[in-house]
C-alpha cells in the first residue's frame, strides 16, 4: 500500500481485512480501476461494492486498461475523489492504473512536478504518463 498524498493511497487488490483497515484510517472512498475477470479468482466488482458500502464508504468502479486512459476516465476519477479532509484509496491489480488516474486527475489543478515529487517519495514512477500530465496541466 502506498500513501501518495494526505488524502490518497493506492494498492493492488483489496480483501475484506484491508478494507476494514482503510476504514479505520479514515478512508471514505474506494475507487476500483480493474476490469472484472482480469485474472482467475478475482473478486467481482459488485461483491467489492457491497462490502465497501456495508462499511459505510463510497465505491466507484472506473475500469481501465494500462496506459489507455480516456479523458472521460480521468474526469470520472477526478469526480470520485473526495474533497476536504476525506480520503480516497484506489486499487487495481498492482495499484499502477489507480495511481496513474489519480496523477492525471490531479494534473488539472496541481503542478506536474509536484505530483511527480509526491509519487517519487513512495518510489512510484510516473514517466509513462508524464507527457499526458503535462498536456492536461497546460489546458
Amino acid at each position: 500500500m502506498k500513501e501518495i498524498a494526505e488524502n490518497f493511497s493506492c494498492s493492488g487488490h483489496l480483501d475484506e481485512g484491508t478494507l476494514r483497515e482503510l476504514k479505520q484510517k479514515g478512508v471514505t472512498t474506494i475507487i476500483n480501476a480493474r476490469y472484472d475477470d482480469e485474472e482467475s479468482g478475482q473478486t467481482d466488482s459488485d461483491e467489492i461494492k457491497c462490502l465497501v458500502e456495508s462499511l459505510g464508504m463510497k465505491y466507484f468502479h472506473i475500469p481501465v486498461k494500462p496506459l489507455n486512459y480516456s479523458q472521460q476516465d480521468i474526469d470520472q476519477f477526478h469526480s470520485a475523489l473526495p474533497t476536504g479532509n476525506d480520503k480516497a484509496h484506489g486499487f487495481c491489480r498492482t495499484g499502477t492504473r489507480a495511481l496513474h488516474l489519480w496523477a492525471l486527475a490531479k494534473a488539472k489543478n496541481t503542478k506536474v512536478q509536484d505530483i511527480i515529487s509526491m509519487c517519487a517519495d513512495q518510489q512510484c514512477d510516473l514517466s509513462a504518463i508524464s507527457q499526458m500530465m503535462k498536456k492536461i496541466e497546460t489546458q
